[in-house]
C-alpha cells in the first residue's frame, strides 16, 4: 500500500532540503552508499549517477500490472552546478502512448521557495513558508483552482507529523542508515522526490521508516516495513506489509 502522493512528497522533500539533521546523532556515521537498483518480483527501479548527483531514474513494471501503473517511466534531472533546476518525466502507458511532465524549481538564496509541474495546460504549483531553516507551511494550487495546505510539526530536528486539509500522517523509524538520505541537500531532495514513484515509504531522515500511519477523513491506512541489513547497517531488503520483498543493490 502506497500512501504518498506528489503533494506529500513535494512537501517532505522541500522540507528537508535546507540544513537537515537526523533525529538522532550517530556517533559513527558511515559513508553514504549510492543505491543502484531496487528489485522485486513485480518492479525494478534503476538509478543512474554522475559523481554525487542522480541524473536519471527509471521504473519498469515487471509484473505488467497496469492497474494505476504505467509500463515504464523515466525522469531526467537537470542541475546548475549542485542546484536542481528542472525535472522531466516521461511515462509510457500499456498501449504505448506517452506523457511528459516538466517541473521547475524557484529559489530565494539557497532555499527552494516554489515549484511548478506542467503537463500541457494543466499544472500544480507550490509555495513554501519557512520558520528559520524549517518549513512550517506549504500551500498548493492546481490549474482547476483547487487549493490546499499542509502544516508541519517538528520535534527537535524531526518532522514527525503532517497535518493537511483533511489528512494526517505520523511516522516511526529504525536506527539504521537510510539509503535515500544524503549529506548533499540537492541529492537528498532528488532521492526523496522519487519516493512518490516507488512502493516504499521514504522519510527525510538518516533512518528508515518502519511504519507510516495515514488518516484521511474517516479512513486509516498503515504501512509496515520489515528490513534485513548489510554489514554497513544499510537495508539489504525490505518487506512491505508482509507481502512483497524488495532487494537493494548498491554501487
Amino acid at each position: 500500500m502506497k500512501i504518498f502522493n506528489k503533494f506529500i512528497i513535494a512537501l517532505l522533500t522541500i522540507a528537508m532540503c535546507v540544513n537537515f539533521s537526523s533525529c538522532k546523532k550517530d556517533e559513527n556515521d558511515t559513508p553514504n552508499k549510492k543505491i543502484r537498483m531496487i528489485v522485486s518480483n513485480s518492479t525494478k527501479y534503476v538509478f543512474t549517477w554522475e559523481n554525487e548527483m542522480l541524473k536519471k531514474f527509471r521504473y519498469e513494471n515487471l509484473a505488467k500490472d497496469y492497474d494505476h501503473k504505467p509500463a515504464s517511466m523515466e525522469i531526467t534531472f537537470v542541475y546548475n552546478e549542485e542546484k536542481l533546476i528542472s525535472a522531466t518525466e516521461t511515462t509510457i502507458e500499456e498501449n504505448g502512448s506517452t506523457q511528459t511532465y516538466e517541473t521547475s524549481f524557484t529559489y530565494s538564496g539557497d532555499k527552494i521557495v516554489g515549484s511548478k509541474s506542467i503537463n500541457g495546460n494543466e499544472y500544480n504549483k507550490y509555495d513554501y513558508t519557512y520558520n528559520g531553516n524549517y518549513i512550517e507551511k506549504i500551500t498548493g494550487e492546481s490549474s482547476d483552482s483547487y487549493t490546499w495546505y499542509s502544516e508541519l510539526v517538528w520535534v527537535g530536528d524531526c518532522l514527525t507529523k503532517i497535518q493537511g486539509n483533511n489528512y494526517f500522517i505520523e511516522y516511526s523509524f529504525d536506527n539504521a542508515n537510510n539509503p535515500f538520505y544524503s549529506n548533499n541537500n540537492t541529492t537528498l531532495f532528488v532521492m526523496l522526490y522519487l519516493s512518490d514513484y516507488m512502493d516504499l515509504d521514504s522519510y527525510p531522515s538518516k533512518h528508515n521508516v518502519t511504519s507510516a500511519i495515514f488518516k484521511e477523513d474517516i479512513d486509516t491506512l498503515i504501512d509496515t516495513l520489515s528490513y534485513f541489513y548489510d554489514n554497513d547497517n544499510y537495508p539489504s531488503s525490505v518487506t512491505l506489509n508482509g507481502k512483497e520483498t524488495f532487494e537493494f543493490i548498491y554501487e
